[in-house]
């Protein structure tokens, strides 16, 4: 996966106005389909915890057919790539000690990882405004670099690819 800029702003705008529509979209979608399936098949007399739940259900089932046609449109690409580039970070934090521990072995590729690894944070924390933790990034990334200029390597990000990732276990 490659890194972008992105406009911060454009990407906070759609994924709020995004977010406001599913959660308005399962609102009234699963009102909707519950009322209707107790007005059709409901019982007056106990309860109908069964027909909400399967009316929420089907909601669910409903945005995430709408999900999948429209996340290809331009207004979604923001958030898709912020999405991919979180699931790209969960899985080098699923084997970020054993890339830390090739990387001070001198392993260029677990520097590039790593390279990776700092810039993709930095951005999605930026773009999250996520500024609690920022010193303790700034100070890791800072141990890094130091770290590639005693060996004078120049880690790449763009090196990255998720099949670089098998080789630490």
């Amino acid at each position: 996966m490659q890194l972008k800029d992105i406009d911060k702003a454009t990407y906070r705008q759609h994924f709020k106005y995004t977010t406001f529509a599913v959660i308005a979209g399962l609102m009234v979608g699963a009102l909707s389909i519950s009322s209707l399936l107790i007005l059709f098949l409901g019982n007056n007399e106990g309860s109908n915890f069964n027909l909400n739940l399967a009316g929420v259900a089907i909601t669910i089932v409903i945005l995430a057919i709408v999900a999948s046609q429209v996340k290809s449109k331009p207004y979604f690409a923001e958030i898709l790539y912020v999405s991919r580039l979180k699931f790209e970070l969960s899985h080098i934090n699923r084997k970020f000690k054993a890339i830390e521990k090739a990387a001070k072995s001198e392993n260029t590729t677990a520097l590039d990882i790593l390279a990776f690894y700092y810039q993709a944070t930095r951005q999605v924390w930026t773009l999250d405004d996520n500024t609690i933790t920022m010193s303790e990034l700034n100070s890791k990334e800072a141990k890094f670099f130091e770290q590639i200029n005693q060996l004078n390597y120049q880690a790449d990000a763009n090196r990255y690819s998720r099949d670089l990732l098998a080789q630490f276990s």
